[in-house]
């Protein structure tokens, strides 16, 4: 097998999950290209995308991580990805980070996302959390892509518009290049 796949496993948080999937990717000649991980509500998510080698069989990396499920009580998901689907090679947009600070309340998550889809701003990472201060208080924290079109400033007023609307604070700062 040679094509990539992606790996996907959810379950509840606790130590050795990664080291349990990481080494069966590695006893099977696996190289692991991209990968996110978190923890929400005590349930912890990965997700991989996974290049094997030449002699890795599809069906016993399977078989491997049902035993791997089993023991640490995870749901898995091995899928090819499609050569055709591979990520475009276009114009990179310009990056900002889009913070969102503001009384818990439906709705922040849609308007906010909606708002950048229509402007054709493509998040790439998107994080929350609801913490206690004199209430709850909702952080959004969204890793964003710009068309070079739209101008710094035409992004900050336009989300202003946005913060004022769902009663929020709503901030933007240009990313830095980073290495991850």
């Amino acid at each position: 097998m040679s094509k990539r796949f992606s790996l996907s496993a959810i379950g509840h948080d606790q130590p050795g999950i990664v080291s349990a999937v990481t080494e069966a990717l590695f006893k099977a000649g696996c190289n692991i290209e991209d990968s996110a991980m978190t923890i929400l509500w005590g349930q912890f998510a990965m997700l991989l995308v996974v290049t094997p080698n030449e002699q890795t069989q599809l069906d016993e990396l399977r078989a491997e991580f049902t035993q791997i499920a089993q023991k640490l009580h995870l749901q898995v998901s091995l899928s090819e990805l499609e050569e055709d689907h591979k990520p475009e090679t276009k114009e990179p947009g310009v990056p900002y980070v889009v913070s969102v600070y503001g009384a818990d309340h439906p709705g922040i998550v849609s308007r906010t996302t909606g708002y950048l889809a229509e402007r054709k701003i493509n998040i790439t990472d998107l994080s929350t959390r609801v913490i206690q201060a004199k209430g709850p208080v909702y952080i959004m924290l969204l890793e964003v892509e710009a068309p070079r079109a739209l101008g710094e400033q035409q992004l900050k007023e336009e989300l202003f518009s946005l913060s004022q609307q769902l009663k929020v604070d709503i901030s933007v700062r240009r990313l830095e290049s980073e290495l991850l």
